[in-house]
């Protein structure tokens, strides 16, 4: 996947290529900012793809709008069209965002595809919570996807530790298994973008995450 023309032409310029999921926070919990991203390969794709026996292969890849990200479903196509070119066959269906997560929470997701766009915060206490809503031991979580003993075991022993740097280091080795692995594979990131108008009184949007401060707009009405 062409991530460059990705985000030069669907985000305009305003993302920032990423190595792995949760981007650039990851670095305030242990998460090792010298990490590649993956390269733009295709040749090597579609090698990999004929190898594996894959050629030709047929299968779902849900695109849904979303509030925060526009753009999403240009993603999804641009996506499609690489895959294809490589040998693979994804056939987009249309969807929206309540259906699949009600669907994905009821484990009636296997065998399909989707994209994912998630705000987080840098502080540990918020990234804990992405993980394990992501890769959460014996699928704890509706949105877990995998079950893996060496995930499990740092997961308890994040939940039952006081010391801050002990859960960073086992939050960094959590973030570097999902890169080894490809537990979730990122395409950029991008801040939030806040148009206004002179109509706008003054409005400090604050910092905290999807909490743009709109209480203070309407006080000030």
């Amino acid at each position: 996947i062409d991530k460059e023309a990705i985000m030069k032409h669907i985000f305009v310029g305003l993302a920032k290529p990423v190595a792995s999921y949760p981007g650039r926070n990851a670095f305030s919990c242990g998460g090792d900012p010298a990490l590649k991203t993956r390269p733009y390969d295709p040749e090597e794709a579609k090698r990999l793809v004929k190898e594996g026996g894959w050629e030709g292969f047929e299968f779902k890849l849900l695109s849904y709008p979303r509030t925060r990200c526009p753009e999403f479903p240009r993603v999804v196509q641009a996506v499609a069209g690489y895959w294809e070119k490589i040998g693979l066959k994804p056939k987009i269906m249309m969807s929206e965002w309540a259906s699949w997560r009600k669907a994905w929470n009821s484990r009636k997701t296997q065998g399909t595809i989707h994209g994912y766009d998630d705000a987080t915060s840098a502080d540990v206490y918020t990234l804990i919570g992405k993980f394990n809503d992501k890769w959460n031991y014996n699928f704890k979580s509706k949105r877990s996807t995998v079950n893996i003993p060496y995930l499990n075991e740092r997961y308890e022993k994040i939940a039952k530790s006081m010391d801050v740097e002990e859960i960073k280091k086992l939050m960094a080795e959590i973030y570097q298994y999902a890169y080894d692995n490809y537990l979730m594979v990122a395409l950029c990131e991008f801040t939030d973008q806040i148009a206004t108008t002179k109509k706008v009184p003054k409005w400090n949007p604050g910092r905290l995450r999807q909490g743009e401060n709109y209480y203070d707009l309407i006080r000030q009405k």
